[in-house]
């Protein structure tokens, strides 16, 4: 099923659970406080991913945010965020890096006061230590840079190469121009 979530979803139920997996950053970010809003309306656990900014491997990747920037979203929906997955699976090379870097869950606070593994879970999480970087990520962002640093090391080498052709040029062209004003005078 295909739909714009730029505008409100309106389903007749509620579900148990609600995943929104690196979705979010593909619209823009007037549209992220409706995304917010139809997940919340869709169920009162809502497991959550987006990419952070400059996250490398995202096509059109327009509304790269940090997770405290979403948690202030859902928490005006009251929705807390609880940070126990990221954990469980930040070691596990079989999950992708960004799941392992992005995946948090909003839950309602009223489903918070009748669970107390959700109360425990939201208590340890630090809302002030959302914005963690996973090492593959940073990985991959070393790469690029190294291999731009290459690139601009050769560049800098042929720009080099052509300042000296050009001045050698230039001196060559005096000379001549030189030798051909002496003839004339």
């Amino acid at each position: 099923m295909r739909y714009d979530l730029q505008k409100p979803i309106t389903v007749p139920r509620r579900f148990d659970l609600v995943l929104c997996m690196e979705v979010a950053e593909h619209l823009p970010s007037e549209s992220a406080g409706t995304l917010v809003q139809s997940l919340v309306d869709l169920g009162p656990i809502v497991v959550f991913s987006a990419a952070l900014p400059y996250q490398l491997g995202g096509a059109s990747h327009i509304n790269e945010a940090w997770p405290e920037w979403w948690a202030k979203l859902f928490s005006t929906k009251g929705y807390k965020v609880i940070d126990c997955i990221r954990s469980q699976i930040w070691l596990d090379w079989d999950v992708p890096y960004w799941y392992s870097q992005n995946l948090l869950m909003f839950v309602s606070s009223d489903v918070i006061s009748r669970n107390g593994y959700l109360k425990a879970a939201m208590n340890e999480t630090n809302e002030s230590k959302l914005s963690l970087v996973h090492p593959r990520a940073w990985l991959n962002w070393s790469f690029v840079i190294v291999r731009h640093r290459k690139v601009l090391e050769m560049a800098n080498t042929w720009l080099v190469l052509i300042c000296r052709s050009i001045a050698f040029t230039v001196s060559a062209f005096r000379r001549r121009n030189i030798g051909d004003a002496r003839r004339v005078s």
